[in-house]
């Protein structure tokens, strides 16, 4: 009966273990796309003032130019979002950028077992 008892509170142990687990990582993986969505609008757009002030003329296609760095941005801080799931459009003078991706949590042998589905939502307002 003891055996038994002690088996019970070590699953659910290992249970709340594997949970907060989870959290962490889906949270650091939606911190780093956030940044990487960021530090791209504002570079891209640092990139097209300039060569605005330089030669008169904007980028052409902001929203793709911005679409593209942000997916390459995005991998590279290892969040594993596909190209159909990343979303630019502008409106205006508003930028809005959504992606979404699922973020594997548990992986055996190469096939991830466990998701958590994440996404991020800005708008920027540029000039």
């Amino acid at each position: 009966m003891q055996v038994l008892r002690v088996l019970r509170v070590g699953w659910w142990i290992a249970v709340v273990a594997l949970a907060i687990y989870v959290g962490v990582m889906a949270v650091a993986a939606y911190f780093k796309a956030v940044e990487a969505v960021e530090s791209t609008v504002n570079s891209v757009t640092h990139r097209d003032m300039t060569q605005r002030s330089m030669t008169g003329a904007a980028t052409d296609n902001y929203s793709a130019v911005v679409r593209e760095e942000i997916i390459v941005n995005v991998r590279k801080n290892g969040v594993p979002v596909e190209p159909g799931k990343v979303r630019v459009s502008q409106s205006g003078g508003t930028l809005s950028v959504e992606l979404s991706w699922a973020q594997p949590m548990v992986s055996v042998s190469g096939e991830t077992v466990l998701a958590a589905p994440l996404w991020v939502s800005r708008k920027f307002e540029v000039k």
